[in-house]
């Protein structure tokens, strides 16, 4: 439904119909039932239409933003805010079109596109739409691929490796996701911060719980949540909402400094410019007053 075009249509019909009404026509005999049919029909037909819009745009206001990702092939953007549980949509959009920042208007939180990060999946909506959902601080998988592949890892690790019992569920997902070579640096973190010891009253050593998280990363990405479906560790990570881990926001990190830094080059060359513009300028006018002299 082409919204904007039924909106030009109601305005021509009420600038015809004065326009109309301002042009002397000759005057033809008509029944009052005839006039009243007539004008009920054309009152019918603009106050509906309008009414209808206002209605849309007060119960509806997605499909506006729905008709504009179509039209412009851009995403939607869920933005659900954790503490209120309050979602809100907007347009995916980026400035001039690309890179990895998706920027709306009244909102200063701007938003990573999780193609840069890791194996994101949107939510195909139809019709060539296509749907990211985003959370702050926590993770919040909404999708039942997410529930079940997280719920899965979680499983496998309760089960199957006592060795992390101490781990809560976050810092648990956090370390299946993790990559191997930041393992050491932060396994050393959460042993100092927990302390956790066995029941005979020994210290969980640090290659203890390496090697479990590493086997565990094996177990999950080899372990299928259902029949014929991805593998735990695909599906639990394939985020929606995006939750970003360590990993991802020092990917996101390196994407911005380089961003920062084209931006930073590209504001000097403009002082190089300038500057040389001045100096022509300057030595142009020196020329031109030793030559009046």
């Amino acid at each position: 439904m082409n919204f904007k075009a039924i909106g030009i249509v109601v305005v021509m019909a009420i600038v015809g119909g004065g326009l109309i009404g301002m042009v002397k026509l000759p005057t033809v005999p008509l029944p009052i039932n005839t006039i009243l049919g007539v004008l009920i029909i054309l009152i019918g037909g603009i106050v509906g239409p309008v009414y209808w819009l206002i209605e849309l745009k007060m119960l509806a206001p997605e499909a506006y933003i729905f008709e504009r990702c179509r039209k412009k092939d851009l995403p939607v953007l869920l933005d659900i805010e954790i503490g209120s549980n309050k979602g809100e949509l907007v347009p995916g959009e980026k400035d001039k079109g690309k890179g990895p920042i998706f920027t709306y208007k009244d909102d200063e939180d701007l938003k990573l596109d999780p193609a840069y990060l890791h194996n994101t999946e949107a939510i195909n909506l139809g019709n060539g739409l296509y749907m990211y959902q985003y959370a702050t601080s926590q993770y919040l998988p909404l999708s039942p691929k997410n529930v079940l592949g997280l719920n899965t890892c979680k499983r496998i690790a309760r089960e199957c490796f006592p060795e992390l019992d101490f781990l809560n569920d976050r810092d648990l997902m956090g370390f299946i996701k993790m990559d191997r070579t930041a393992l050491a640096e932060n396994v050393a973190t959460v042993l100092e911060k927990y302390d956790p010891e066995w029941s005979d009253g020994s210290k969980v050593k640090t290659e203890e719980v390496m090697n479990a998280i590493i086997e565990l990363q094996d177990r999950c990405s080899k372990t299928p949540i259902d029949t014929h479906l991805p593998m735990a560790l695909t599906a639990a990570f394939a985020m929606n909402p995006v939750t970003h881990q360590s990993q991802d926001l020092a990917g996101a990190w390196a994407i911005l400094k380089k961003l920062a830094d084209l931006d930073a080059w590209k504001k000097f060359n403009i002082m190089i410019y300038a500057m040389a513009f001045v100096m022509v300028i300057g030595v142009l006018a020196f020329a031109i007053f030793v030559l009046t002299m």
